[in-house]
């Protein structure tokens, strides 16, 4: 094995540590303080909090260790083709839980959630675990 792939691995596992270390400081401590805020507020520092834990790490990895343009790096799809499959899934989704829970199950269907789900579950989840993960 080559000194370059045994100095990239190193330097991999590392970030993965920091990662999961830092993570686990948010989920085990630091939330109970998030918690204390208002719903707007919590899920913008949710957010933000998730940004700079998540993805800033991996664009500075991949600017200064891989020397290479974080998009091209990361290949995103064409936006037009992202969205059409998005759509598409949600579409079915949403129908599959509705037939399911209104036909099959005779459950009243609610789809009322707060701003820290929609924000940090639905909207950012996809986008910022798949920077983390795909590279």
């Amino acid at each position: 094995m080559g000194e370059g792939v045994i100095r990239k691995q190193n330097y991999v596992w590392i970030y993965f540590i920091g990662f999961f270390v830092l993570w686990c400081f948010r989920e085990l401590w630091l939330v109970e303080y998030i918690d204390l805020l208002d719903e707007i507020p919590r899920a913008i520092l949710s957010a933000i909090i998730k940004i700079f834990v998540w993805v800033v790490p991996v664009v500075l990895l991949i600017n200064y260790k891989e020397n290479g343009d974080p998009l091209s790096y990361l290949k995103p799809r064409s936006f037009k083709e992202g969205l059409g499959w998005t759509v598409g899934v949600s579409i079915a989704l949403i129908a599959l839980i509705v037939f399911l829970n209104g036909f099959v199950l005779n459950r009243e269907v609610s789809f009322q959630i707060g701003f820290n789900k929609l924000l940090n579950t639905v909207l950012l989840v996809g986008l910022i675990e798949e920077i983390v993960f795909r590279g």
